[in-house]
């Protein structure tokens, strides 16, 4: 009785040592034929968005501030982001988009920039563009 007892133990032992085949390999085995067929890792992620930083330059020396929205748009005029922001900040600000942008505009009340995101980042300072385009030299 104590060799079946005996034997009994080292065929278990045996059972709970053996190798696992799955060894964290996540390597795909056939094509899939529907999309319910595919197979991704445990950390993959179906996003195509990718995280983007907009810096804010403060306007200094001026005794008084504004606060409005920082509206970024992407050149067709979709919303990408919107959040407060106040002129005497200095912050960065990040945010999610589609990640083959590369110039958006950027838009203060009635300062709008079109910035390059090409880089990730891209910084934006409250100062109006002076578009002097329409006044004529003097002779």
């Amino acid at each position: 009785m104590k060799k079946f007892i005996l034997f009994g133990v080292l065929v278990l032992s045996f059972i709970g040592c053996n190798k696992d085949d799955t060894d964290g390999n996540t390597a795909i085995t056939s094509q899939p034929v529907n999309f319910q067929e595919i197979q991704v890792g445990p950390n993959f992620s179906w996003t195509t968005e990718t995280e983007f930083e907009l810096e804010l330059v403060a306007i200094r020396n001026v005794p008084f501030t504004t606060t409005n929205f920082i509206e970024v748009r992407d050149l067709e005029g979709k919303l990408l982001f919107k959040t407060l922001a106040t002129t005497s900040d200095t912050k960065t600000i990040r945010f999610m988009a589609n990640g083959n942008l590369a110039t958006a505009v950027v838009s203060f009340g009635t300062i709008s920039k079109e910035l390059d995101f090409s880089s990730k980042s891209a910084e934006f300072d409250f100062i109006a563009f002076d578009d002097r385009s329409d006044i004529q030299p003097e002779n």
